[in-house]
């Protein structure tokens, strides 16, 4: 465990490098000091005691979520054997990258879990990265194993349903009549979701030929 000293000197640091000035204060403060002020005592420069105290609360980074969210995909990838750029773009599709992203609908999270989804998945909180990402990898594993691997058909399946593909008839999405049956949503969802698999080098992987 850091003492006063070295988690204070830790904080200072991480938050003078975002920003563009120098900050003196507390710089030479001795350990009782430091530790009054890592109890969230800060005086005498309100932006840089702002900064500091939200720091202390918990949010010590964005850099510390997008670890976290890059290890849980890392790990759903190798757990239900679902590609991890996938996982990505489905996530950059659905929230943009944002933990706590809520739909008009009510999906909630990274991979835009629905309430009764989420439960059916045991998902306790939607809004937690490792928890949401898990549970999203795995209903899409459960719609690449319905689809037998049709990525393209489990990606609508993941907007619209299953309920919604089998509504319309669509069995083959290379078709541009059934591709057109789609709903609007989620014929601009699989769109985008086309482009960034492109910028990530791996658009291959959503084609598809029965056997």
């Amino acid at each position: 465990m850091l003492d006063a000293v070295s988690l204070y000197n830790e904080i200072f640091n991480a938050v003078q490098s975002r920003l563009n000035i120098t900050i003196p204060l507390y710089r030479s403060r001795p350990a009782a000091e430091a530790g009054e002020v890592t109890g969230a005592d800060v005086q005498g420069d309100g932006d840089f005691g702002e900064i500091l105290l939200k720091y202390l609360n918990g949010d010590r980074s964005e850099q510390t979520t997008n670890d976290a969210i890059n290890a849980a995909i890392k790990t759903a990838s190798g757990k239900y054997g679902v590609d991890e750029s996938l996982i990505r773009a489905i996530i950059k599709a659905e929230s943009g990258y944002d933990p706590d992203a809520v739909s008009k609908a009510g999906a909630a999270g990274l991979m835009q879990l629905m309430p009764g989804t989420a439960a059916s998945l045991g998902v306790a909180d939607a809004f937690d990265p490792e928890q949401n990402i898990d549970g999203g990898a795995r209903y899409l594993a459960s719609r690449l194993e319905l689809y037998e691997g049709d990525v393209m058909r489990a990606l609508a399946a993941y907007n619209c349903g299953v309920n919604g593909l089998a509504s319309r008839g669509i069995t083959d999405l290379n078709d541009p009549d059934q591709f057109a049956k789609l709903p609007n949503e989620t014929r601009n969802y699989l769109t985008r979701i086309e482009s960034y698999l492109e910028a990530l080098g791996v658009s291959d992987i959503l084609s598809y030929e029965a056997g």
